[in-house]
């Protein structure tokens, strides 16, 4: 092992399909592009849901202030769903991957903010993001990279 990267220099004894198994397995296991995809589209899924639930993934966003959105020119809109007025800060969000990164995102100036809050402005955070320290999320990136690796050992 070099540099924590498994080295293949020579392999005694083993059959030529023995070695070239296992030189496959080594390529693959040295590229996760395609285990970052996945984990990047599951991300991803987390987060639809997460819109979908109100932040029931992360214990539920915080309620209106005045128990619904303000209509322009009076009144209060009770049927309206946190962060869902157009869609399209949920639409923004997007998976990205590299051979080193996977991950979940959105480009809009505004999805951060409501991420973390403004408290002096009186607008809460509204987590729309999982977090690595969340179990389910935890567990459920770890299945991906274990069926990446059987496969790469099938």
């Amino acid at each position: 092992m070099t540099n924590g990267i498994l080295e293949i220099r020579e392999i005694r004894g083993g059959s030529r399909a023995a070695k070239k198994k296992l030189q496959e397995v080594i390529r693959k296991v040295k590229n996760p592009r395609v285990a970052n995809k996945r984990v990047s589209v599951w991300l991803l899924r987390w987060v639809n849901e997460n819109f979908k639930s109100q932040g029931g993934k992360v214990g539920g966003w915080k309620p209106f202030k005045l128990g619904g959105r303000k209509i322009p020119g009076g009144g209060i809109d009770r049927s309206a769903k946190l962060l869902q007025d157009t869609g399209r800060l949920r639409a923004s969000f997007s998976p990205f991957h590299s051979r080193n990164t996977a991950g979940v995102g959105s480009d809009l100036n505004y999805s951060l903010t409501h991420e973390l809050g403004l408290p002096h402005k009186n607008l809460p955070s509204r987590r729309m993001l999982p977090l690595d320290t969340d179990r389910q999320v935890t567990s459920g990136i770890i299945k991906i990279y274990d069926h990446y690796i059987r496969t790469a050992l099938r």
